[in-house]
Parts: C-alpha cells; sequence; structure tokens
C-alpha cells in the first residue's frame, strides 16, 4: 500500500498545482496562503486552488467511470473511491 501523499492522486490534486495552467510548482511552507504560478502569472489563494484542482480530480474521476457505463445503463450520480476500481472499464 502506498504512503500518503504518494501517487497520481498527489500529483494531480495538489495545492501547489496550479489550477489555471497545471503546472505544477515548488512545495511550499504550510503557512504560505498566497502564491503565484511562475508559468501563467496567475495570483492563487491555496484553500481556493486546492478546493478547484479537487474538484477537477473528482469530475475527471467521475467521466473516466461514466464513460465505461455502456448506453442502455444509466450513468451513476455518485460514484464511492471504494467502488472505483469495480467501476472502471477493463484496459
Amino acid at each position: 500500500m502506498e504512503e500518503p501523499g504518494e501517487g497520481q492522486a498527489e500529483d494531480r490534486a495538489a495545492t501547489r498545482r496550479c489550477s489555471a495552467c497545471h503546472t505544477k510548482g515548488a512545495k511550499l511552507d504550510i503557512s504560505v496562503r498566497e502564491w503565484t504560478c511562475t508559468e501563467c502569472h496567475a495570483v492563487h489563494d491555496r484553500d481556493v486552488n486546492a478546493a478547484v484542482n479537487l474538484r477537477d480530480e473528482g469530475m475527471r474521476l467521475y467521466w473516466m467511470v461514466a464513460a465505461g457505463v455502456p448506453p442502455e445503463k444509466k450513468k451513476p450520480t455518485v460514484i464511492k473511491a471504494s467502488e472505483l476500481k469495480e467501476c472502471l472499464p477493463a484496459t
């Protein structure tokens, strides 16, 4: 099992990933509440940026699962993380 903070989710949905251009910024001390992206120069509130990234990651996972549902079946309204592997289309 992976340690917390390792793996794909940490890479995609992080407080330091710019929600505007998706560039991953430098590691920031927890006391830093606002930062500017070095690529697109967007100014981010750390909590708002993290919320946007987490929402986007949730929607990416939802549509990945929903795309694998056969057309004759209703798309789920909620997908539990514990059921995600069961829902994913076979690759």
